[in-house]
């Protein structure tokens, strides 16, 4: 009896029938082949994905720097304008000075104008 048991175990060995019938391995294998291919689909669509969301994160860092500039070209212009405020107030003190003098130098020359139209009066009082 021992040997033929072992006989049986060898023939079915043989046989590839280890409990599993030929229809029930082409079912598994045509499952495997359906899961196979839809493991190759979702990488598919993994692949684009990471390329989308590495395009979009370029994106967003090109942003960022575009933003960084705007910036910094926002404080550079807010400089400049600070220092073009202080001048035009400079230069409005500065006008001032200068009315202010003209108006001095006007008032001597019609004090010159008139004092020599009195020495005249005066003159041919005398």
């Amino acid at each position: 009896m021992e040997g033929e048991t072992d006989t049986d175990d060898d023939q079915s060995s043989a046989d590839g029938d280890d409990g599993i019938s030929y229809q029930e391995l082409c079912q598994t294998v045509v499952q495997i082949g359906k899961e196979n291919l839809c493991l190759k689909k979702e990488k598919i669509w993994l692949e684009d994905t990471v390329i989308n969301l590495r395009k979009e994160l370029d994106d967003e860092r090109k942003k960022e720097a575009n933003t960084s500039n705007l910036k910094k070209e926002n404080v550079r212009l807010v400089v400049q304008i600070e220092l073009l405020e202080k001048q035009v107030k400079n230069e409005k003190a500065r006008s001032s000075d200068l009315n202010a003098k003209l108006e001095h130098h006007y008032k001597t020359v019609r004090m010159l104008t008139g004092s020599k139209e009195l020495d005249k009066i005066l003159s041919l009082g005398r």
